[in-house]
C-alpha cells in the first residue's frame, strides 16, 4: 500500500494531528484534527470539539504534530 503523503512529504499515521483547510459557505480557515484513520483518498479523525471528520484535500494537509511512538 502506498503511503499517504502531507504537503510538504511527511507521512500521515494515525495518532498525528494534522492541520486541514476548510470552506463553509463563504467562511475560509484551518482546523486541527487527531487522525484515527488513513486511506488512501481520505483521513479520517477528530477535531478539538471531538466531533468526527473527514478530509480528501490530503496535498493541502500538514502534519503539525507527529504521534509519540
Amino acid at each position: 500500500m502506498e503511503t499517504v503523503r502531507d504537503f510538504v512529504g511527511n507521512a500521515i499515521k494515525a495518532g498525528d494531528q494534522l492541520i486541514y483547510p476548510f470552506r463553509r459557505k463563504s467562511e475560509l480557515g484551518l482546523n486541527q484534527m487527531t487522525v484515527t484513520q488513513v486511506l488512501p483518498d481520505k483521513i479520517t479523525g477528530y477535531n478539538t470539539n471531538g466531533r468526527t471528520v473527514h478530509t480528501g484535500n490530503l496535498h493541502l494537509c500538514i502534519v503539525a504534530v507527529r504521534r509519540v511512538g
